[in-house]
């Protein structure tokens, strides 16, 4: 049986997609990039850049033990991984980055490993987790996606009322993947999106 990720790469979806899904299952996979992602490339957002000497010097004192040569790879790793996965640029050694907007495959993708089963889930796991936290990609632009997936059928219901924001998934992960690869109309149907800001927050 063929994993949710080798399902979806078969597909063959737009570059940008593939890169986005693997980063999300690279700092899914490796500890040190989650740390990274987490408390230091997020809380440095409203900043938007991190110079290599600041990522060194975070790094050095969370691994104490390790040699120089150690955090020296660390440093190119991450910032290949940032770069070459389309998150970030690198301005000599600065690494800048912003909330940005990504593709509607690989909302789907990673909507559907962090809710793989059918039910019914609140916005604030959504705004609060990976997509935002690790991807960056807008909450304006994230909510519009639920959207597109509720004209698909992925989504069966989406209530924003006061306090009550949620949105009811109809499919578990490997379904979900199906039913919109083989959606007759799915092409046509996510067009609709509208181009929107990137949000400062």
């Amino acid at each position: 049986v063929r994993s949710p990720l080798t399902n979806f790469f078969s597909h063959k979806p737009a570059p940008e997609a593939l890169r986005s899904v693997l980063f999300y299952e690279t700092v899914r996979a490796e500890p040190t990039v989650l740390f990274v992602t987490e408390n230091i490339i997020w809380p440095a957002v409203p900043l938007g850049h991190l110079s290599r000497a600041q990522l060194r010097e975070r790094l050095e004192s969370v691994f104490p033990e390790a040699s120089t040569a150690t955090i020296k790879r660390m440093l190119y790793a991450l910032f290949n991984v940032y770069t070459e996965l389309n998150l970030a640029r690198a301005d000599g050694d600065v690494l800048r980055f912003q909330i940005h907007r990504g593709t509607f495959e690989a909302f789907l993708y990673v909507l559907t490993s962090e809710f793989p089963e059918p039910g019914m889930y609140h916005f604030e796991q959504l705004e609060g987790g990976p997509m935002r936290h690790w991807l960056l990609w807008d909450r304006d632009w994230m909510h519009q996606q639920l959207y597109n997936l509720r004209d698909l059928g992925i989504v069966s219901k989406i209530s924003q009322i006061d306090a009550l924001r949620q949105f009811t998934l109809q499919y578990d992960q490997t379904a979900a993947l199906r039913h919109y690869f083989e959606h007759p109309e799915r092409s046509s149907l996510v067009l609709r999106e509208q181009p929107v800001a990137a949000s400062k927050d």
